[in-house]
């Protein structure tokens, strides 16, 4: 697991990994920011950030990949049960790579664990 840095970074790299996770709240600026940046690039994430609800986590493809919100502000879904949901549904797809950006005060080391867990995956970016 790489760390790399800067806004919409994650996305420089999305055609190579095949998906991006942006983990944090959109009630975050740097978070809602994030996504804006997304949106500006790709149809599906504008149609997609034009309905998002702060804590409901949802997906969009974008482009060659796909982009999946995981919020960390729902109060019936944890981040790793997100993570899980999300992994498998790329797994499926046979996407085993991703890039992981998280937000505000997210712990980093359980969004690591929960995706160190997923023995689908076989290379994460962690971008800062």
């Amino acid at each position: 697991m790489n760390l790399k840095e800067g806004k919409g970074v994650a996305f420089d790299y999305l055609e190579q990994y095949g998906a991006v996770f942006i983990v944090g709240t959109m009630t975050d600026s740097e978070c809602s920011e994030e996504m804006k940046l997304a949106a500006e690039k790709y149809k599906d994430v504008k149609d997609l950030f034009d309905k998002i609800e702060s804590d409901t986590p949802c997906g969009a493809q974008c482009g060659k990949g796909y982009l999946f919100y995981v919020p960390t502000t729902n109060k019936s879904l944890t981040v790793e049960s997100m993570i899980r949901e999300a992994t498998g549904i790329l797994s499926e797809i046979g996407i085993h790579n991703l890039v992981v950006k998280v937000f505000g005060e997210t712990d980093k080391d359980v969004v690591k664990k929960a995706l160190e867990s997923r023995e689908s995956l076989e290379d994460v970016l962690f971008i800062g």
